[in-house]
């Protein structure tokens, strides 16, 4: 029973599919701080909103169009709830950041690695079961 609620959540499929389309975000996610920080010596933390923001857009499309493919809920609500779980998720992503930057001392990448380790699983259960969740119509 209880196998089944978690491939109810984390049906292999779509999390294929979220995972290829978050690599695909954070590889952008990436390569733009990796390219702030050595090319133009901003700071790590201060690269990170650009990038962040560069990536939101992709792995928005990518979500919307392949992820959560056919999850009838207006497009304009599906947006404002995915930028509302993505604001929270960057809230989350530049804290944690900060704390293995500045407390744990570790090198900015290895931090950004730790980062996206964590907050994609969260992204990913607040996306399927929220942003893009549409509740079934009462008859």
């Amino acid at each position: 029973m209880q196998h089944t609620r978690i491939f109810n959540l984390f049906p292999p499929k779509q999390v294929v599919i979220y995972a290829c389309v978050g690599a695909v975000a954070t590889c952008v996610h990436l390569s733009l701080v990796y390219l702030f920080v050595e090319n133009f010596a901003m700071h790590p933390l201060f690269a990170n909103v650009f990038a962040f923001f560069t990536a939101f857009n992709v792995s928005y499309l990518g979500h919307h169009n392949f992820t959560f493919a056919g999850h009838m809920v207006d497009v304009k609500e599906a947006m404002r709830r995915y930028a509302l779980v993505a604001m929270g998720g960057f809230v989350l992503n530049e804290s944690l950041f900060y704390y293995f930057l500045q407390i744990e001392k570790f090198h900015y990448l290895i931090s950004l690695l730790c980062v996206l380790m964590i907050v994609p699983p969260i992204t990913f259960l607040l996306s399927k079961c929220w942003a893009f969740y549409q509740r079934e119509a009462v008859t």
